[in-house]
C-alpha cells in the first residue's frame, strides 16, 4: 500500500515500478543475450519513460496489454515478438473515480423501477478483498461465487490517507510512505538533467549551469509561494519546477530552430539567447500562475533575485540557510550566488510580467509590440448579429497567443487559462487554436503541392525512380493538426464525454482512438470547473480527464478495459478560484497554469472602440468622435461599478463583468448607421442600454442611486452632457424598440438597413419611440394575439410600466443569444409579457406542462425535440417559456444550463431519430 500526500510522486512510483517490471521479465526471456543491452535497454525504457510521464506525454503502457508489451520488448531489446511473448507484465489500473456513484455501484431507475447493475455493486467489496490478500488468495464475491487468483497477482493500493482504510485490510499490506517534505523537485531537476531530449541538446556543462541556476532561483520562488500557501491552486514545489522546464524546453526549441534550417550553428544561438530564455522561464513558470493582485510582491522579489541583490531577499525572508550551516558556508554560498548574475537584465521600469523575451531579436520586448489591430475600412459593412465573432487584439490577447503558438500547438504540454468570468476565455481560446490549426493545415497542403509539383518536373526531365525528392505524404515537417473545442457544464458526466470524444476520433489499428486525417488533435476543454463532484468529494469528470492524461486512455465503464487514445493534447478553461471555490488539485497539476491578467480599462476602451468602428465608421465625424466617448463611458462606469456595488450575498444578480461592456456595445451596434447623425442621438442609445444593462440587474433603491449618479458623474465629465440633457422628463420615459422603418425615410436614404441581413430582425430597425408609439405598438399586437388565439387570449392591462416591460423582453429576444430570467412575485404578470414580447419578437412560445415529476420530466423531452426541430430544421424562431416549477427538478434545470451553456442538448435524439430527421 503506497501512502502519501498529493503530489508527492505515488504515481510516478507505480509506473516506474511497472517499468522495472517489464524490463525484468523481458530480460529474463533473453537470457541468451549479453548484458550489454540489457543495460542499454533499461536506461532507455526505465528511466526515460518515467520522465516523460512527469512532463504530461502519456506512458506507452501503463496498462500493459499483449500487443503493446510485445512491441516494447522488441524495441529495446532487438528481438522479434516470438522471442518476447512470455515476457510481459499486465497491469490494470482501476480509477473508480472516474465513473459516477450510480456506475460504480448501480442505480434504480425511478419510472422503470429495473435496477442497473454497476462496477462494484456493493461498497462493501474492500471486505471481500481481504481473503485476496491472505496466502490462500480466494476472492469471495457477494454472490457467493469463490475465484482463486494465481500466485502472480498482486494488488498495490494508491491512496493520500487512511482514514477511509478497513483494519482488516490495512493489516494485510506493506506500508510505503511518501512524506510531502522530501524535497522531489530536485530529484525531478536531477532527471530532467541526464535524460530530457533538451538536456542532450545543449551539452553537459551548459546544463549543469543551467541546473544549477534553476535550483538556486527555484529555491527563492519556493519560499515565496510558500508564504501564500501556493497561490490560488496551491501549487506544489514539484509542480512549480515542471513548469519552468516545460517552458524551458519549449523556448530551446524555438531557439534552435534556426540551426535545424542550417541558418546558424547551435552553440552560436545558444550563447545569444539562452540566458534570456531561461529568466523567462523562470519568470513565468514560477509566477505565471498568481493573480494580479499577488504579482506585483513577486515582481519585487524577481528583480531582487535576477539582480543578484540577496541580501535584500535575506530581509524579505526569502533566503534561509540550513540551521547547521556554518557563518563561512553561508557567505561563500553567497559570494557564488553572487557570482551569478544574469547579463540581460529586465528592463528598469514597468513589471516583469509586461515583457516577454524575444529568440529572434535576442531582447526584451512589451507585450503591447506583438498585436496587431484590425484594419478598419470606410464603409466597412457588417452587421451587429456579426460583431460576436470579431476578435480585437490587446497586449492581453497577445500574451495568450504567444504562449498557446509556444505550448499547446507544439503539443509541448497540456495548457490551462485562469481568468474571471466575462473575459472572453472561451472566446480567444476557440479563435486562436482554430486559427493555428487552420494556418498548419495550410502549410502541410502547401507543402504537399510544392513535393507534387517537384515530382512531376522531376519526372518530366525523365529522372529514375530513385530520384532524391520526398515522397508525397502527410509526413512532413509542418505539425498539422486539428482542433476540437468541449463545453463542460454542471451537467457533465463521464460517459457523456466519452461518447462525444469518440465521435468525433476515429479506431487506429492498434484498437485505439486517433484524430480523423491528422497525427495530433488539441482539445480544448471549457469550464473544467463546472461539471460537480460527489458527496465523497471526487470529479468524476475531472477524474476521466486526469486518467486520460496520466495513462494516455480511459477505460470504457464499469468493465474495465481500457482504451488508448493517441495524439491528444488537452487545453482547458476555467474560472479564478475566487469566484469559483471547486478546485480539482489533482487534475489542475497536469497542466501549465496561465493566470489571465483582467483587462485594464485602456485595453476595454480599445476593444470597444475598435468594435463600434467596424459598425460606424462610415458615419458622420461627430459620430466617429463620440464612439471613442462612449467606449470611455462603458469603461470608466464598469470599473465604478465594481469598486461601489461589489458582489455580495444580498446581490447575487450584480457580478458586474466585462461581458456587460460588451453587451452594451451589442445593443449599439443596432442603430442603423444611415440614421445615426449626431453625438447625441448616439449618446441617448447609449444611456438608454446602460440601463438595461445594469440598472435592471439592481433591485433596491440605493445601489438605484449610485448606479444613476455614476452615469451622471461620467456623462458630465467625458461627454459634457446630463442626464436631462440626454433624458427629458417632460418627453417621458426613453425608450428604443425593433419596429419596421417608415416607407419615407427609406425611400429617401436609398439604402436598406443592414439588419435586413438578419432572418430573425427581417427589416426591422432599432430606433427611439415615444410612449405613444410603444404603446400602439404593443395594443395592436396584443388585439392580434388574441384574434389568433381566441381559446388563450392574455389578460393584460397596458399601463406604462408593462408596455416598457415588453420591449424590453423584446429587444433582448431579437438580439443573439437573447436569454432572460424574469424574477418576480406571482401574479406579476411575467408569462403574458413574455407571450406578448414574443409575439412582438415572431416568435412562436413553448411553454412545457405537467407538475408531477415523471410527466414533466417525459412531456419535458418532447418539448424540447419539438423546438429544437422547429428552429434547427424548419427554422422558425422560439421562444421557450420554462416555468419555475419545472427548475425545481434536477434533470431540468441540467438540461436548461447545458442549451445556455453549449447552445445544444447532446443525446436528446436517439440514433433512428437523427437518421429520420436529416
Amino acid at each position: 500500500m503506497l501512502v502519501g500526500s498529493p503530489a508527492t510522486g505515488k504515481t510516478s512510483a507505480v509506473k516506474c515500478l511497472i517499468l522495472a517490471l517489464e524490463l525484468q521479465q523481458a530480460a529474463a526471456a533473453l537470457t541468451a543475450e549479453p548484458p550489454a543491452p540489457l543495460t542499454e535497454g533499461s536506461n532507455q525504457a526505465g528511466d526515460e519513460p518515467c520522465l516523460q510521464s512527469g512532463f504530461n506525454r502519456s506512458p506507452e503502457n501503463v496498462q500493459c496489454t499483449d500487443e503493446k508489451a510485445e512491441q516494447r520488448h522488441s524495441n529495446n531489446f532487438g528481438k522479434n515478438t516470438e522471442s518476447s511473448k512470455g515476457a510481459r507484465c499486465i497491469a490494470h489500473r482501476i480509477f473508480p473515480k472516474a465513473l459516477d456513484v450510480e456506475e460504480l455501484y448501480g442505480s434504480l431507475d425511478p419510472t422503470t423501477r429495473e435496477w442497473r447493475g454497476g462496477a462494484l455493486e456493493q461498497a462493501g467489496w474492500v471486505e471481500n478483498l481481504n481473503t485476496v490478500l491472505d496466502d490462500n488468495k480466494k476472492l469471495c464475491l457477494s454472490s457467493g461465487e469463490v475465484i482463486l487468483l494465481s500466485p502472480q497477482t498482486a494488488l498495490l493500493f494508491e491512496v493520500t490517507d487512511l482514514r477511509c482504510a478497513s483494519p482488516a485490510t490495512v493489516s494485510r499490506c506493506g506500508m510505503v510512505y511518501i512524506h510531502q517534505d522530501v524535497p522531489q523537485w530536485k530529484s525531478l531537476l536531477h532527471s530532467w538533467s541526464r535524460y530530457s531530449p533538451t538536456a542532450k541538446q545543449l551539452g553537459d556543462a551548459v546544463v549543469e549551469d543551467v541546473a544549477q541556476t534553476i535550483c538556486e532561483c527555484c529555491e527563492i520562488c519556493i519560499a515565496f509561494l510558500a508564504k501564500c500557501n501556493g497561490g490560488p491552486l496551491r501549487m506544489s514545489p514539484s509542480w512549480m519546477v515542471m513548469n519552468v522546464l516545460r517552458l524551458f524546453d519549449a523556448l530551446v526549441a524555438q531557439i534552435l530552430e534556426p540551426a535545424q534550417r542550417g541558418e546558424g550553428s547551435v552553440a552560436d544561438l545558444l550563447e545569444q539567447s539562452l540566458e534570456g530564455a531561461l529568466v523567462f522561464a523562470l519568470l513565468w513558470g514560477t509566477g505565471g500562475a498568481l493573480p494580479a493582485s499577488e504579482r506585483p510582491a513577486f515582481d519585487v522579489a524577481f528583480r531582487n533575485l535576477h539582480s543578484g541583490r540577496f541580501d535584500v531577499l535575506e530581509q524579505m525572508g526569502l533566503l534561509t540557510g540550513g540551521h547547521n550551516s556554518s557563518t563561512e558556508d553561508v557567505d561563500q554560498t553567497r559570494r557564488q550566488k553572487q557570482a551569478r548574475r544574469f547579463n540581460h537584465h529586465l528592463p528598469p521600469t514597468g513589471s516583469c510580467f509586461d515583457v516577454f523575451w524575444d529568440v529572434q531579436q535576442k531582447k526584451w520586448h512589451p507585450w503591447a509590440s506583438l498585436p496587431m489591430l484590425p484594419d478598419v475600412r470606410k464603409g466597412t459593412s457588417m452587421t451587429a448579429a456579426a460583431l460576436q465573432h470579431v476578435l480585437i487584439e490587446t497586449p492581453e490577447t497577445a500574451l495568450l497567443n504567444y504562449f498557446l503558438n509556444l505550448v499547446s500547438a507544439p503539443g509541448k504540454a497540456p495548457f490551462l487559462l485562469i481568468g474571471e468570468a466575462g473575459g472572453g476565455k472561451s472566446k480567444c481560446m476557440i479563435q486562436m487554436l482554430q486559427g493555428m490549426a487552420a494556418e498548419s493545415q495550410q502549410k502541410l497542403i502547401q507543402q504537399l503541392k510544392n513535393q507534387e509539383a517537384s515530382a512531376a518536373q522531376q519526372t518530366r526531365k525523365g529522372l529514375s525512380a530513385g530520384s532524391e525528392s520526398l515522397p508525397v505524404t502527410a509526413n512532413g515537417k509542418p505539425d498539422a493538426f486539428a482542433f476540437l473545442a468541449l463545453s463542460l457544464t454542471g451537467a457533465a458526466t463521464p460517459n457523456a464525454v466519452q461518447q462525444w470524444l469518440e465521435g468525433r476520433l476515429e479506431k487506429s489499428h492498434s484498437a485505439g482512438l486517433r484524430p480523423v486525417g491528422f497525427r495530433r488533435c488539441v482539445l480544448l476543454l471549457d469550464d473544467v470547473h463546472l461539471p460537480p463532484t460527489e458527496e465523497s468529494g471526487a470529479q468524476p469528470v475531472g477524474e476521466l480527464v486526469r486518467q486520460l492524461l496520466e495513462c494516455g486512455g480511459w477505460n470504457k465503464g464499469g468493465a474495465w478495459k481500457f482504451q488508448p487514445v493517441e495524439g491528444l493534447t488537452l487545453t482547458a478553461t476555467r474560472r479564478i478560484l475566487q469566484q469559483q471555490q471547486q478546485h480539482n488539485e489533482r487534475l489542475a497539476r497536469h497542466f501549465f497554469p496561465l493566470t489571465g491578467a483582467p483587462y485594464s480599462t485602456e485595453s476595454i476602451q480599445t476593444i470597444l472602440n475598435q468594435l463600434l468602428l467596424i459598425r460606424f465608421d462610415s458615419c458622420a465625424d461627430p459620430v466617429v468622435e463620440g464612439l471613442k466617448k462612449v467606449s470611455a463611458l462603458t469603461a470608466n462606469l464598469y470599473r465604478q461599478l465594481q469598486q461601489r456595488l461589489p458582489l455580495r450575498p444580498s446581490r447575487w444578480m450584480q457580478q458586474w463583468t466585462p461581458r456587460d461592456c460588451w453587451r452594451v456595445v451589442q445593443r449599439l451596434g443596432f442603430l442603423n448607421p444611415v440614421g445615426l447623425q449626431s453625438q447625441h442621438q448616439l449618446l441617448r442609445c447609449w444611456l438608454h442600454e446602460v440601463r438595461r444593462v445594469f440598472e435592471d440587474r439592481t433591485a433596491n433603491t440605493p445601489d438605484l442611486e449610485i448606479l444613476s449618479g455614476s452615469i451622471s458623474d461620467l456623462l458630465r465629465e467625458t461627454a459634457g452632457f446630463t442626464l436631462t440633457d440626454l433624458d427629458p422628463p417632460k418627453e417621458g420615459p426613453l425608450l428604443f424598440a425593433f419596429r419596421e422603418p417608415e416607407a419615407a425615410a427609406t425611400a429617401g436614404t436609398g439604402q436598406t438597413s443592414t439588419a435586413a441581413e438578419d432572418c430573425i430582425l427581417g427589416s426591422r430597425v432599432y430606433d427611439r419611440v415615444t410612449p405613444v408609439e410603444a404603446h400602439q405598438m404593443c395594443a395592436a399586437a396584443l388585439e392580434q394575439y388574441t384574434l389568433l388565439h381566441p381559446n388563450k387570449p392574455l389578460s393584460l392591462v397596458l399601463f406604462p410600466q408593462a408596455v416598457e416591460h415588453a420591449l424590453r423582453c423584446m429587444n433582448t429576444f431579437l438580439q443573439p443569444q437573447g436569454h432572460m430570467l424574469l424574477l418576480g412575485v406571482g401574479g406579476s404578470g411575467r408569462r403574458s409579457c413574455a407571450r406578448l414580447a414574443a409575439f412582438l419578437a415572431g416568435f412562436a412560445v413553448v411553454e412545457p406542462h405537467g407538475l408531477s415529476y415523471p410527466v414533466a420530466v417525459s412531456e419535458w423531452q418532447e418539448d424540447i425535440k419539438s423546438t429544437i426541430l422547429a428552429a434547427g430544421v424548419l427554422k422558425k424562431p422560439q421562444l421557450l417559456l420554462v416555468p419555475a416549477e419545472h427548475l425545481t427538478h434536477d434533470d431540468i434545470a441540467a438540461h436548461v444550463c447545458t442549451m445556455l451553456q453549449l447552445r445544444e442538448l447532446p443525446d436528446v435524439f436517439t440514433p433512428d431519430e437523427k437518421v429520420s430527421n436529416r
